[in-house]
């Protein structure tokens, strides 16, 4: 035997197959058969070496005409194979179209043995023994089940985030499409895909309701079923059905939206776009952005009977970082100008300060409020707090190597001695702040003056400072006058006020209406609650009496 000759037919047979799986026609198959065989006869083999590599080259042939056939006929892969499913997934209430899609069976391409016996007219295909055919099938059948898998993934990722959105009330553009028949047939059986259609346009018909029930009233919202119940109940079984699926979607949904509000009330106002995503910070657009937070602060509780205060930590933060970011007489010139820019009304600075007053930080909370004052005093008081917070940990260190440890607690007691009596106590969570306030002034003083005397005179001054006052005791209690009041001035006006309240509320014959029967409770803001022996007096509803 040539080898030359033996390597010429092998280049020759696997140019042929290729040519053959390109273009896997019989005619095809017959003429580079016919190619083969001229070479094959031209060679130097013997007789029976010509035969052997004839009977060889047959065979690759016809595999390479079969697998060109399974590769670009797809009919011919549904004559010998089956697409195969599982049961279809039962659809139990409240399953979600990506739920349906996720469970449900993708399918399985199987080889048919029973088809395997018929004859397909072509050549390649009807002279492979069986277990070559076989083998063919179940190397494509491997790649293609792989690849439906594949697609089938996508498929679901991509149903998942539309029903995502559609969940949140967002309808995207390409819905319809991505749950159309022609596209979920090609992974899933018809009765999946009728029920993964079905829940898909219950989402859609509901999208537009989600945001508008999730914050109605309870009144709006039984009021809007009392709607659809009657529009619905001339409908046929089945619609009824579908009515009621709708309703129960969106009931869940509003259960599920009142739990996030209980729980986090900012971030429900935020995702329901009930107030601004941000505060906007750029000079001449601060109070615009805040005002929104007081109206949907005081809608939640009016429609939810949820109280909402401040404006929540991300803008929290915002103000404290600008706090931080910049020098402290700018900031309070910002916010000052902001709130004396024209448009804002003193009815708009009552809301702000409402929402300022919320605050959970209350330290940015007093720089807001001092920074807002009509008191130039008050405002300058604020740049020391400012100052405070951004170099405490140089002032800290500063005293504690200068005075000890001990530090701590002397500021402690020295404040606790000048403002304790105005607290339910040391833990008071009011105390705390203010207190820290106070600490964070006397710190950023001490920064600008490099005095570090730490006594009951400079704790005093500056709660004056902070506060414009010092605590002032009235029948046992102890109250925060209003910024530059006089003691005296203060408790001539608190005690008839205090009479004409009480007065109007019990008579002016009863016993309850003599103001020296109580103490008082500051509440900030120049209001005070009525206390009897330090616990609040409170009307029928539970509330303290204030004024």
């Amino acid at each position: 035997m040539s080898l030359e000759s033996e390597k010429h037919i092998g280049d020759t047979a696997v140019a042929l197959a290729l040519n053959i799986r390109l273009s896997p026609t019989n005619e095809n198959l017959e003429l580079q058969r016919n190619r083969g065989y001229d070479v094959i006869d031209k060679s130097l083999l013997t007789p029976e070496d010509k035969v052997k590599k004839k009977q060889a080259l047959d065979k690759t042939l016809h595999k390479s005409q079969t697998i060109g056939l399974l590769s670009n006929e797809p009919d011919i892969v549904g004559n010998l194979s089956s697409l195969v499913y599982g049961s279809p997934v039962a659809v139990k209430d409240g399953l979600s179209p990506d739920q349906i899609a996720e469970n449900a069976d993708g399918g399985t391409i199987e080889i048919d043995e029973h088809k395997l016996d018929g004859k397909t007219g072509y050549t390649g295909i009807d002279s492979l023994s069986r277990e070559d055919l076989k083998s063919l099938l179940d190397e494509h059948n491997r790649k293609t089940n792989a690849e439906r898998q594949s697609g089938k993934k996508r498929v679901i990722e991509t149903i998942k985030l539309r029903t995502t959105e559609a969940n949140k009330g967002n309808i995207s553009s390409d819905y319809d499409e991505v749950f159309s028949e022609s596209n979920l047939s090609r992974y899933y059986q018809p009765a999946d895909v009728e029920s993964i259609i079905t829940q898909a346009k219950l989402k859609k018909d509901i999208a537009p309701y989600i945001r508008v029930v999730e914050t109605m009233t309870n009144e709006e919202y039984a009021e809007f079923v009392s709607t659809v119940n009657s529009r619905t109940v001339d409908y046929d079984l089945n619609d009824r059905f579908k009515a009621q699926a709708f309703l129960k979607e969106l009931q869940d949904k509003r259960v599920a939206s009142l739990k996030e509000l209980s729980k986090d009330p900012h971030g429900w106002q935020r995702s329901r776009g009930l107030v601004p995503p941000n505060l906007s910070l750029e000079a001449g657009q601060l109070a615009s952005s805040v005002l929104p937070i007081f109206d949907a602060n005081e809608k939640t509780e009016k429609d939810h009977g949820v109280i909402v205060k401040g404006m929540g930590t991300d803008k929290e933060r915002q103000l404290s970082e600008k706090i931080k970011g910049e020098r402290a007489e700018d900031f309070v010139s910002y916010f000052r100008d902001e709130m004396t820019k024209e448009g804002v009304t003193k009815s708009d600075i009552e809301k702000i300060k409402s929402v300022v007053d919320g605050m959970k930080d209350k330290v940015t909370s007093s720089i807001c409020r001092l920074a807002m004052s009509d008191s130039a005093e008050a405002r300058a008081s604020a740049i020391p707090v400012i100052s405070g917070v951004k170099h405490r940990g140089d002032i800290e260190l500063k005293l504690e190597s200068s005075k000890g440890n001990g530090v701590k607690k002397l500021f402690n007691n020295l404040i606790n001695k000048e403002i304790g009596q105005l607290y339910q106590g040391s833990e008071d969570a009011n105390y705390k702040q203010d207190a820290e306030v106070i600490k964070l002034y006397i710190m950023g003083n001490m920064h600008k003056t490099g005095n570090y005397t730490l006594n009951g005179e400079v704790v005093r001054d500056a709660v004056k400072a902070v506060f414009g006052n010092t605590a002032y005791a009235v029948n046992g209690s102890y109250v925060m006058p209003p910024r530059g009041m006089s003691h005296y001035e203060f408790g001539n006006r608190l005690h008839g006020l205090t009479s004409d309240k009480l007065v109007g509320l019990f008579g002016d014959k009863s016993k309850d209406r003599y103001p020296e029967s109580y103490g008082y409770q500051s509440e900030g803001d120049g209001k005070y609650s009525l206390t009897v022996g330090g616990v609040y007096k409170k009307d029928k509803q539970g509330h303290p009496y204030s004024h």
